[in-house]
């Protein structure tokens, strides 16, 4: 986990504590709350918690042809700094009293797209979310790189190692791009893939027969990952699973061919119900 340098931990706890308070009171007042109020926190947060200069880095009621974003963040160092049209992050706010629906986030997706923004951040000023921008040949979506939520009674430590990477620090750290390779590498479809590769299978395979003195077949420890390990199988990566399972061709040229019985994985036939793997 990212951890607040030093430096930083004492400001921002000393804020956060602050803060806190009034978005438990704006939350408070559930439905009947308004975007307009918790802007009014939001634009505090960002100056006094998380360090951007409200006057300079934030753009507000941003407008374009087709598009209005409550806010667009421009720095005047890092990366960006240099190219005049190009935004760092977009930021959207809601209401307290809404969830952050998925057609939120499509829509600030939509405009990222088009714009060549790589991240953006909704929130409800009690909700946090952080999303990096896919945008590939094959694959164009939003994917949620970190979350905290300011009114679930988190302990403050925890709570100012979370917000912290929201801030502009972190943003300049490549904290993001960080968060997002942690999240990359522990895809729920990779890590299916590597558990359910043959390599692993004869390792679990393995470790079972030593705790239990029983050998146990291919047949049955695929059944029980199907059934038991993996709700929603689905979601397994099939090319990465393929990519593992494949020989390692500069090993298969220097290694001598010895026949054997291999067991051959097949996927394609299992049915199984659904998983929601947080």
């Amino acid at each position: 986990m990212i951890k607040a340098p030093a430096k930083f931990r004492k400001p921002i706890t000393n804020e956060l504590k602050k803060f806190i308070v009034h978005v438990q009171s704006l939350a408070s007042k559930g439905k009947s709350a308004t975007e307009e109020d918790a802007r009014i926190i939001i634009n505090d947060i960002l100056a006094y918690v998380l360090g951007y200069d409200k006057y300079n880095d934030l753009r507000t009621e941003f407008k374009d042809k087709n598009n209005r974003l409550d806010y667009v963040v421009k720095l005047s160092e890092g990366k960006h700094s240099k190219k005049k049209e190009k935004y760092d992050f977009v930021i959207e706010a809601k209401s307290s009293g809404v969830d952050i629906k998925t057609d939120y986030i499509n829509q600030t997706l939509t405009y990222c797209l088009t714009a060549g923004v790589d991240f953006f951040i909704i929130t409800n000023a009690k909700e946090w979310k952080l999303f990096k921008v896919v945008n590939t040949k094959n694959k164009k979506e939003a994917m949620l790189i970190w979350e905290t939520n300011l009114t679930n009674g988190t302990d403050i430590e925890v709570l100012v190692d979370e917000m912290y990477v929201f801030s502009k620090h972190a943003y300049l750290e490549d904290k993001w791009d960080e968060v997002a390779d942690m999240n990359k590498a522990t895809d729920v479809a990779d890590v299916m893939a590597v558990i359910y590769s043959e390599k692993f299978m004869k390792n679990i395979a393995k470790t079972l027969k030593d705790i239990h003195n029983v050998r146990i077949s291919d047949v049955a420890l695929q059944e029980v990952m199907e059934k038991e390990v993996f709700k929603d199988f689905s979601k397994i990566s099939r090319p990465l699973l393929k990519k593992l399972n494949s020989p390692d061709k500069k090993q298969e040229k220097n290694t001598p061919v010895i026949e054997a019985q291999q067991t051959t994985v097949e996927i394609t036939d299992f049915q199984v119900d659904e998983r929601d793997i947080a």
